[in-house]
């Protein structure tokens, strides 16, 4: 779900033009979704309070068929197919040792235990960077020890690493850029004295914090290590995260979320030097709903999706941006559930789930066959390392996806972190009115040269195939991107 970095860009004019439509109603609770087709997706979740389901279209969510549920689990909490034939379920277990992490070889058609090694866990994400390399994130049980943070394999569910993230508190989810790579993301949420359960009021206190009337806490900490470490990048009294979405190890945005006891919050925080400094966001439900997931496909357009309280229950809130978060436009779509995560094939297709109080859920699906990819740009042996001063050289490929003829200038710029003046913005212009015939592959050879007054740092650079200059994702008709450091 929140594995693909696209590297695919479309051709319009003016706004999204696509609409959001249901694709089936379940008498389910759904929390996960994943599309790794546009024909074949997965729903993960629960029926009946106990009870875990997992769904399967083969039809582009029309219609949907229960593939597994097991005695044990509680509800699968979210999946992620790395193809069509192998993919990961994780959820809730309690006191059995089994099925907190479930795989498939099949697509589907059987399930089987790969994470047995706890007698209590909960694992709210799973992020599945290929068949062999996948992460869960959560808390389970150690010696009768709450522990949280990720558990990592590398060879597909056959043995697992835990590692614990520093940090008492909830851990909600995952963002991986390769295996070594990544953020874990969550926070602390209040809980009740009397009870000892989470609440969801800002103002309760925990109660191992005694005379510290603190509620809700982010926090977001990275690892370029797989794990074994951790940084703390983000941290901030007053919400929790939810969602984390990076285009690189620079460029990143985060969405959170409270409540004040009336109305969901949301908050999107975006970064561009790596979670040094971030800025927030204005969205335009941050007053009266949450952002439960965020997907960006590149330091352009992202979404956002979450859900608002209605009179009876909640209602979906869909918000959507084209300059990176400096402005985001609520959709008008809006249905009686909340969503909780997204999935997403390019720009021009992604699905949504969720459930309301009454436990019926919605698949809802978005498409704008408009935006379908027209080019896709390539990166042939980048450099990886460079000194101020020096040229760099390399090959990039553009590939026509077309029908059609494409034409377009051809165009370098350095996008985060920010350059220092008078450098920044840094954009070269390689070469001018490019044609590509339908189906056919150009590529040329692209020399950078790196201003001597480049300061030390992990610098990303895009090479574009559209008009030069445009910042406009509807004009871009293609897009790469590598990091190069300067030393």
């Amino acid at each position: 779900m929140r594995k693909t970095i696209l590297l695919t860009a479309t051709l319009a004019g003016g706004a999204a033009h696509g609409s959001w439509t249901e694709h089936g109603v379940v008498n389910e609770l759904l929390f996960g979704i994943d599309f790794p087709t546009a024909q074949q997706g997965w729903t993960s979740g629960g029926k009946d309070g106990v009870g875990p389901r997992i769904n399967h279209s083969t039809n582009g969510g029309q219609s949907w068929v229960n593939q597994g549920a097991d005695a044990e689990t509680m509800f699968w909490l979210d999946i992620d197919m790395a193809n069509t034939q192998t993919g990961y379920a994780s959820g809730m277990a309690a006191f059995i040792m089994l099925d907190s992490v479930q795989k498939t070889s099949n697509g589907g058609q059987t399930w089987v235990n790969v994470n047995n090694s706890s007698a209590i866990t909960a694992f709210p994400d799973v992020l599945t960077l290929d068949a062999s390399n996948v992460i869960v994130s959560g808390l389970w049980t150690q010696f009768f020890q709450e522990r949280q943070g990720i558990w990592v394999t590398n060879n597909g569910g056959n043995s697992w690493d835990r590692h614990t993230w520093g940090v008492s508190d909830w851990v909600s989810g995952s963002f991986f850029l390769d295996p070594n790579y990544g953020w874990v993301y969550g926070g602390t949420w209040p809980t009740d004295e009397v009870t000892g359960m989470f609440r969801y009021h800002p103002s309760l206190v925990r109660p191992d914090r005694a005379g510290d009337e603190e509620s809700y806490a982010a926090m977001v900490r990275r690892t370029t290590n797989g794990g074994n470490t951790f940084t703390t990048i983000f941290d901030r009294d007053g919400f929790d995260v939810r969602s984390a979405s990076f285009i690189n190890k620079n460029e990143g945005w985060i969405s959170c979320s409270w409540d004040d006891g009336a109305n969901y919050k949301g908050n999107v925080f975006h970064t561009t030097d790596g979670g040094v400094t971030w800025e927030e966001q204005t969205i335009p439900s941050a007053g009266y709903a949450n952002v439960n997931d965020i997907h960006f496909f590149n330091r352009r357009e992202g979404w956002g999706a979450g859900f608002k309280v209605g009179a009876l229950t909640v209602q979906t809130v869909i918000l959507h941006t084209m300059d990176g978060g400096r402005t985001w436009v609520q959709d008008p779509f809006n249905t009686n559930i909340g969503p909780m995560n997204m999935t997403w094939l390019d720009e021009s297709e992604g699905w949504t789930t969720g459930a309301n109080d009454f436990q019926y859920s919605r698949i809802v699906h978005f498409q704008d066959s408009s935006r379908d990819p027209k080019a896709e740009l390539r990166h042939v042996s980048p450099p990886q390392n460079a000194q101020p001063g020096q040229t760099l050289n390399w090959t990039v490929q553009a590939e026509n996806l077309t029908g059609q003829t494409l034409s377009g200038d051809i165009w370098l710029s350095i996008t985060s972190p920010k350059l220092p003046a008078p450098v920044y913005p840094y954009l070269v212009s390689l070469a001018q009115g490019v044609q590509i015939p339908a189906g056919q592959t150009g590529q040329g050879v692209v020399s950078l040269p790196v201003p001597g007054n480049t300061p030390a740092g992990l610098y990303d650079v895009e090479i574009l195939y559209g008009p030069y200059g445009s910042e406009d994702p509807l004009q871009i008709l293609g897009y790469s991107q590598f990091t190069v450091q300067v030393q």
